[in-house]
């Protein structure tokens, strides 16, 4: 049973086609068909549409990609590359990995999702035919292409054209060394079959089926390195991943490698194992080049691996944590900006007849302030995919950048309408004033705390939703820090002095030491 698929290609530019039909070509939800109809990326011709060829088109060569990781979709950025063959693994970090581990005459070494067979050539380069390679992939065509670039070079391999998920190998392997699909889509049957054959795979994510198929066929300490999204090591979905990780194997090695795929937000990581129970003392090399206990990569309650910290700042954080708080979950109000669903047409540098209203995008918002060149939005509000409802825009309110690697909040009465790069708060905390709030939420400290317990390249609202607020404020210290906020949102007379007296006020109020 092959259980990927790609984006296949229409009879005609306007065939009778379902909306589901039309959501299976496309690879996104049915939400989204009705949405990218609505808002004149599709145009219906009677029972069909019109319009997704040139949709493929886009998706393919990128065009629509900012559109398509905004969508209701069913896939990400990453696994639509990874479905279409051009994902790569640069070649100096797999030259690195493979570098880092002396592989034995007669090893086994296998990539189970080879594509351009970039692991099993450099293999090749180094050990030559004394290293036995094998190859799974399920695309025909890159099969045959790298099974014959190999043997040109007069190297031995077996290339499988196959579905290493599902396919019965026949033999273990000492190596395991890949780059999988990350949160590839499948069809309703292939997830009730993988369901089936990986039941403890609760994340649901292809990634997570590779990682636990090549545990099962590797032997006994054999070692398998897997480059993967940084979200592995965080998010909530993947904690039990993480906790099968930390009990079932002695993890050698987690490095970030920052963005190393061209046009692709996520951060990459690489997380070295070995099919061996890790004893108590075992210790991990993180991307600092540090040793740390294995024991002590779990932070927090959904196990994330903790691979950046000092040990200052597991304290600080365990010390913040530990104070009697209230959070702001059940106490906030919460909406996305304006989602278009077509920026091209909906959206403009300047204003216009059509577009008349001053908009806010992530790219405007600093601390405290909304800056910089502002967009214009047309009111055509029904043709547009999302628009938050209860005129939220006309009140006082808070604005925070979406696309950040720390909170960074800004205040806002003036009216101004966002896209969904600029995320709304409205807060409604005992003890603190909206100006009090986004001055902590701005705070070093909680800067510190959310780069700690939240690294990504989003600021989500589940992570806010955690941040620890003190119970029962000291008003005294609140009312200092709203009465700078204030001053200081209107003027820019001494700024950087006034976020110094904020900053040591917020530390007095979690009780926490200033280090300046």
């Amino acid at each position: 049973m092959r259980i990927f698929r790609k984006i296949g290609r229409m009879k005609s530019s306007h065939e009778d086609i379902s909306v589901k039909d039309a959501a299976d070509r496309l690879l996104v939800s049915q939400a989204t068909v009705h949405n990218w109809s609505k808002s004149g990326i599709l145009r219906r011709e009677g029972s069909g549409f019109s319009g997704i060829e040139n949709t493929i088109r886009s998706l393919r060569s990128g065009d629509l990609g900012k559109l398509r990781s905004r969508a209701n979709k069913k896939f990400s950025d990453n696994a639509y590359k990874a479905l279409n063959g051009s994902f790569y693994t640069p070649e100096n970090i797999v030259c690195e990995i493979i570098n880092d581990y002396d592989i034995r005459k007669g090893s086994l070494f296998c990539d189970p999702c080879c594509g351009s067979g970039v692991f099993l050539s450099t293999a090749a380069k180094k050990y030559g035919n004394s290293v036995r390679l094998y190859g799974y992939e399920t695309d025909l065509s890159a099969a045959e292409k790298t099974k014959k670039e190999l043997n040109l070079a007069g190297y031995e391999c077996m290339i499988s054209n196959a579905d290493f998920l599902t396919v019965d190998t026949g033999k273990k392997f000492d190596f395991i060394f890949t780059n999988p699909p990350w949160g590839a889509h499948f069809s309703k049957d292939a997830v009730k079959y993988l369901k089936e054959i990986y039941p403890d795979s609760k994340s649901k994510d292809s990634l997570e089926y590779f990682i636990r198929k090549s545990f099962n066929v590797l032997k006994k300490d054999g070692i398998m390195s897997f480059i993967l999204p940084e979200s592995v090591l965080t998010v909530k979905r993947f904690s039990e991943l993480r906790d099968f990780i930390l009990k079932k194997t002695s993890i050698l090695k987690i490095k970030n490698y920052g963005r190393i795929f061209p046009g692709v937000f996520t951060e990459a990581v690489r997380i070295d194992m070995k099919k061996k129970k890790p004893s108590d003392d075992h210790t991990v090399n993180n991307s600092c080049n540090m040793y740390l206990l294995q024991s002590d990569l779990l932070n927090g309650k959904y196990n994330k691996f903790d691979i950046y910290n000092s040990q200052t700042e597991r304290v600080l954080v365990k010390k913040i944590f530990e104070i009697p708080h209230i959070t702001l979950k059940n106490r906030a109000e919460w909406s996305l900006g304006i989602v278009t669903g077509n920026n091209s047409v909906f959206v403009s540098e300047k204003k216009t007849k059509k577009h008349i209203h001053r908009t806010v995008t992530g790219k405007n918002i600093m601390p405290y302030r909304i800056g910089g060149d502002h967009v214009y939005l047309s009111d055509d509000f029904d043709r547009m995919q999302q628009v938050p409802k209860n005129m939220i825009f006309g009140r006082e309110k808070l604005f925070y950048k979406f696309i950040s690697s720390k909170p960074v909040f800004a205040y806002d009465r003036s009216g101004f309408l966002s896209l969904n790069s600029a995320n709304i708060l409205i807060p409604d905390l005992p003890g603190y004033t909206i100006m009090s709030v986004m001055a902590i939420l701005n705070s070093e400290i909680i800067v510190r705390i959310y780069k700690a317990e939240f690294p990504g390249i989003k600021v989500l609202k589940s992570a806010l939703e955690e941040l620890p607020f003190p119970k029962d404020p000291d008003m005294n210290i609140i009312k200092k820090i709203d009465s700078l906020v204030r001053r200081m949102t209107a003027t820019d007379i001494c700024y950087s002095n006034s976020e110094k007296k904020i900053n040591y006020l917020v530390n007095k109020l979690y009780g926490v030491k200033d280090e300046s």
